[in-house]
């Protein structure tokens, strides 16, 4: 007699590319949106695309891995310095919720590790804030 069921078998990883890109002054204002990452999108993020064919705009900073339950998240960060003009119409399109973040605000708002990561990865927090920033070579 088993006192316990047999365990349920693991559900493939799934991987997954996504692409962020962090627009901000030079000044500590940052957007970001809310709605249009498919796998968090109760979360505030750079804009996100996702897929193979995915790009982002600006210098490439660097790929950090990442996880979701089963997905293994493989995220190139991409960071573009642009005027406090620029920044308040791109939060003005609306595919998704956007928002510019003062530094302020950024220290005030629930932010996930995903976040974090990338605002360390694009120079825009210290990485000290991020537990584990990857700068992988590609």
């Amino acid at each position: 007699m088993e006192l316990h069921p047999p365990p349920r078998a693991r559900r493939a990883p799934e991987r997954v590319r996504v692409v962020l890109t962090l627009l901000h002054d030079g000044a500590g204002r940052v957007l970001l949106e809310r709605g249009a990452f498919p796998h968090l999108p109760h979360l505030w993020l750079p804009l996100a695309q996702v897929g193979r064919e995915a790009r982002g705009a600006g210098a490439r900073v660097g790929v950090l891995r990442h996880a979701i339950l089963h997905r293994q998240l493989e995220v190139e960060v991409h960071v573009r310095r642009t005027t406090r003009a620029a920044l308040e119409r791109a939060a003005r399109t609306r595919p998704s919720e956007r928002r510019v973040f003062t530094r302020a605000g950024l220290a005030r708002v629930g932010r996930s590790s995903l976040l974090t990561k990338s605002l360390a990865l694009a120079g825009l927090i210290s990485a000290a804030r991020s537990r584990s920033v990857g700068r992988h070579a590609r």
